[in-house]
């Protein structure tokens, strides 16, 4: 705690601080009177409970590196904005690594907490979820260094190979050892078999399952309502959930999603990334009949699960994964969640046809329709095409081609 007194001299007020993990020696600020020095005092704790230098205390000396904490790098790289809002990764880090000092992250101690990811019984974690982690403490860690030169940290992440995050037969016996087992990357690529989509559509519908002693309950018809938005469209469930009556233009046809996820180089002072996407007409009547509704209604969001908040936004989330979870278990489709969705949602926008049975968007358009940067890897990793599909297509387009040659033989 800062220790705050009146200087008899002057009159004035003084708050005197000591971070020993942040910089060196005492440090002391005037204030001109007692209220506003122990608000301000206060304030500036706060800061430095969390690893943060005010700039009131910035100049002077600052500590070595070897007292230093990892939280110090988290904290200050969150605050300068450079991670995204939605990202939580280097919250959990803080809390399981940030009271390491800076000195002891040397290329052993990262094996350790890599090591300990897959292997302790609280964690065993997937390689996705292990890279999404090392790689963001990465960012943090390398940006800290490059503005604190300073220090003349090393660079631990510079010796990973790119398969630190698989796990090879000693990590294996450990994770088993302690309850766990070894986790492999796995890539989804579940798409809606022929009739699934309409056995969801009649579960939402009410239609009672004859081994079931009641229907589905989804009186207003929104979770039926979002189902088909996000099949249609290819929108992100935080995406449709959260729009407004006005990002739905029925007039020219198109839905405009605000893109929750935002592209890296932007600050939170930047406008939000938009994009429109077309309404097809398997869509049109649905939620045509759909915003009549709502605006009848007065409401100002498209959809009734949300009030609006941000605190409630991850929450909101939790237990719409979990209604589309039961909904699916219902319909008889328990190996899809409500991510598959879009998955066939961007299959469908690259599947359609024109009039003359020609492909309808190009392949540089369907990154838009889904919200993916330029250049991209994520259009590879969700058309998941069926072969049964492609088999069928083949035959069908090649068989005058077939039949004329069987002529001509």
């Amino acid at each position: 705690m800062a220790s705050i007194r009146q200087i008899k001299s002057t009159g004035k007020w003084e708050a005197a601080f000591q971070a020993k993990d942040l910089f060196v020696g005492r440090k002391t600020i005037n204030f001109p009177t007692e209220r506003e020095c122990r608000l301000r005092a206060a304030q500036i704790q706060d800061q430095l409970d969390m690893g943060l230098v005010p700039k009131e205390l910035a100049d002077g000396p600052k500590a070595p590196a070897e007292r230093a904490q990892l939280r110090s790098v988290i904290n200050e790289y969150l605050a300068e904005g450079r991670a995204p809002s939605t990202d939580t990764t280097l919250t959990l880090v803080a809390e399981e690594v940030g009271h390491i000092p800076l000195a002891a992250l040397n290329t052993e101690w990262l094996d350790s907490y890599i090591r300990q990811l897959k292997v302790d019984a609280k964690h065993n974690l997937a390689p996705g979820t292990i890279r999404k982690r090392v790689g963001a403490l990465k960012r943090a860690y390398m940006w800290f260094v490059r503005k604190h030169q300073d220090y003349n940290l090393p660079n631990p992440f510079q010796h990973l190979d790119d398969a630190y995050s698989t796990y090879n037969d000693t990590d294996a016996e450990l994770a088993e050892r302690n309850g766990g087992d070894a986790r492999i990357d796995v890539e989804r690529n579940r798409r809606l078999h022929p009739g699934e989509y309409e056995r969801v559509v009649a579960a939402l519908s009410g239609v009672k399952r004859e081994d079931r002693e009641r229907a589905l309950k989804d009186e207003d018809g929104a979770l039926l309502m979002l189902f088909q938005l996000i099949v249609w469209t290819g929108a992100r469930l935080i995406e449709a959930y959260t729009m407004n009556v006005g990002q739905v233009d029925l007039e020219r046809r198109s839905v405009t999603f605000k893109t929750s996820k935002q592209r890296k180089k932007r600050t939170k002072r930047s406008p939000p990334l938009t994009r429109t996407v077309p309404i097809r007409p398997e869509l049109m009547g649905a939620l045509s009949d759909w915003m009549r509704k709502r605006q009848a209604a007065g409401s100002l969001l498209v959809f009734p699960f949300w009030d609006g908040s941000a605190d409630t936004l991850r929450k909101t989330t939790g237990k719409l994964s979990q209604r589309f979870a039961s909904t699916f278990a219902y319909a008889g489709l328990e190996d899809i969640t409500e991510h598959d969705l879009r998955h066939e949602a961007c299959c469908r926008w690259y599947e359609m046809r024109n009039a003359s049975g020609g492909w309808l968007f190009r392949t540089e358009q369907i990154p838009t329709l889904m919200g993916w940067g330029p250049g991209s890897p994520m259009p590879e990793r969700y058309a998941s095409f069926r072969g049964e599909d492609m088999a069928a297509e083949m035959y069908r387009d090649m068989a005058p081609i077939y039949q004329i040659t069987r002529n001509a033989g």
